[in-house]
């Protein structure tokens, strides 16, 4: 069947921007789901591309949006998990478990029977990580509908290229960078509603807990992370983080945070000291 209309849900991202780009010069209708429409300008500007403001968590919202379309794709996935309970907490479970579930009942409502899910490479029930049991979980969802829909699971690894974070921020962060060194850059993450902090710095271990608590220690709750190290021995690691009132911080704030993050990072701020300027940040707020 040729495709003329497909919903992409969680195609906002750095890979939904790429699936969109590529199905739009083959002519085909895509319809993104977002929560901010004006955060997502450089997709609006495709030719065949339409944001339509909707939360794809809602059963009725992710119906309507499957009317008309040919086939769904699902790219939606979240790296950490504020909740530890087990076997996964309740955001990998909404983003990994439940949201595939009901677009596969809104698929069966709805009549679109094509559906393509991103899950993750060893993604198991039982795998070693909440995240990789949640992936699993979500997928044996989709699998297990495959007697009334046509689905096509892919499972990939980290995924990097043109625009994303790796082959840029890093790139930058790392040239030059001296073994003494711990380089920040910060930045505004539309598509995740949140503060992108990047590091790049020698490894050494206990490296995510230290940049974790130095975090925690300005205030800025991480609502997402991953770290990598490189074969040369630097670690590269990226959190998205809000303010306290779960928010982005301001780009007013983010040389005071940085600043703040870099003193935390060297020793130069204690714990009393960042938890007085923290709770003074929230009464002034």
């Amino acid at each position: 069947m040729e495709l003329k209309n497909v919903l992409l849900i969680g195609g906002s991202g750095f890979v939904g921007g790429w699936i969109a780009s590529c199905l739009s010069q083959r002519g085909v209708r895509v319809t993104i789901a977002t929560r901010h429409r004006d955060n997502t300008k450089k997709l609006i500007m495709l030719p065949t591309v339409d944001m339509v403001e909707a939360n794809v968590h809602d059963a009725g919202a992710l119906v309507a949006l499957m009317q008309d379309q040919d086939a769904v794709i699902n790219l939606v996935g979240v790296l950490h998990d504020n909740d530890s309970r087990l076997p996964y907490g309740k955001g990998f479970a909404a983003a990994h478990v439940d949201l595939p579930r009901a677009i596969v009942g809104a698929m069966k409502q709805s009549g679109v029977r094509r559906l393509l899910h991103m899950s993750a490479l060893n993604a198991a029930i039982n795998g070693p990580s909440e995240y990789l049991c949640s992936k699993g979980e979500g997928e044996a969802v989709v699998r297990s509908a495959m007697d009334e829909l046509d689905v096509t699971v892919f499972r990939p690894s980290v995924i990097f290229g043109p625009d994303d974070v790796f082959l840029n921020v890093f790139a930058r962060l790392l040239k030059d960078i001296a073994d003494d060194e711990v380089r920040i850059d910060l930045t505004q993450d539309a598509d995740r509603d949140a503060t992108r902090a990047a590091f790049a710095l020698t490894d050494h271990p206990g490296i995510f807990s230290w940049l974790a608590g130095a975090l925690a220690l300005v205030g800025a709750n991480v609502v997402d992370a991953r770290t990598y190290t490189s074969k040369d021995g630097y670690a590269t690691a990226v959190f998205w983080v809000q303010d306290q009132n779960g928010h982005p911080y301001e780009e007013a704030r983010l040389g005071r945070l940085r600043a703040m993050i870099q003193r935390t990072l060297q020793g130069e701020v204690v714990a009393r000291e960042a938890i007085r300027d923290r709770d003074r940040d929230k009464i002034t707020k």
